[in-house]
């Protein structure tokens, strides 16, 4: 994870950011939307699977609400890998082999990568 181990440090900041995001509107709200994703790893990261499911699940919500707005198919399959290792850590392993194998060809680089190894 990129927070350099202040996961625990940064979770109520990240709570704080998103609170004030969920004013946003329009694409802005794709902003909203990175902050629950990186919020969902940091909880995946202190090995609260369950919290971070269900951030993944917001983060995904909010991107379907705006996709009609902008292409975000970077952050969509980011959000989509993010679940994939939630759905792991929960032991859910065929859903995220799902997930991994409906968007994978669509990702790149990282992203690809990640879901790659999650359909394996």
């Amino acid at each position: 994870m990129f927070l350099h181990g202040r996961r625990s440090a940064v979770l109520p900041e990240l709570e704080g950011l998103i609170a004030g995001l969920e004013q946003l509107a329009g694409t802005d709200r794709r902003l909203l939307a990175q902050a629950r994703m990186i919020r969902a790893w940091a909880l995946l990261d202190e090995g609260r699977p369950a919290e971070a499911e269900v951030e993944a699940e917001a983060a995904r919500r909010t991107l379907t609400r705006i996709t009609h707005l902008i292409n975000l198919w970077e952050l969509e399959v980011g959000v989509l890998a993010c679940l994939g290792d939630v759905l792991c850590a929960l032991g859910r392993h065929e859903e995220a082999e799902t997930i991994a194998r409906g968007h994978r060809l669509r990702a790149e680089g990282h992203a690809a990568t990640g879901l790659y190894l999650l359909s394996l």
